[in-house]
This record gives structure tokens, sequence and C-alpha cells, in this order.
């Protein structure tokens, strides 16, 4: 297992823990290829409409990108296209979301 984020950049393992303000960055995101990674799961998946979560989420291609929240019902100030409940992720199921 490794860690990217909070000044650990193990890229090379196996399983990777990063914190999305870590891997939305150039130097850290083109470690990896799209297709790197079968399963990726998105904590606080209600912030998946912000810029620094979209960016990571359209440039992997998993099997499978789980995303879990506690607050399915978080809007981003209902701003189009920024509510969460329209944000496209592929794979997502909608019964674990409860969106």
């Amino acid at each position: 297992m490794g860690l990217v984020g909070a000044g650990s950049y193990e890229y090379e393992k196996d399983y990777v823990f990063a914190t999305v303000e870590t891997l939305n960055r150039d130097t850290h995101l083109f470690q990896y290829k799209p297709d790197d990674f079968d399963c990726i799961i998105l904590d606080e998946a209600h912030h998946s409409s912000n810029n620094i979560y979209t960016k990571v989420i359209n440039y992997f291609k998993p099997k499978l990108f789980l995303g879990m929240t506690a607050t399915p019902d978080k809007r981003d100030d209902n701003q189009d296209g920024k509510i969460i409940t329209k944000v496209q992720c592929t794979g997502i199921p909608y019964s674990c979301i409860k969106w």
C-alpha cells in the first residue's frame, strides 16, 4: 500500500491512497495512465462537481468508479452543471449513492 499526499509520494504500489488535492496536480496525476486502476473509490463524492475532483474523475478510466458520501443531498449553490445529481460518473451505482 502506498500514500500519495501529505508529503508522501509512493506511486508504484498495488493499492494507492491519495488525496484529491495532491492528485489533481499534473506532477502527481501523470504518474499514472488513465487505466492504471481497476477500481477507484472516491470519498466525499458530494464534492465531485468541484473542478479539483472533476479533473481527477475525467482523467481516470477505471472499470469501477465508486463514489461515497454521507451527504448525497449536498448541492453546489444550485449552479447549472454543478448540482451533484447531474454529475456524470459512469459505473457509480445509484443505489449506493442514493441520489
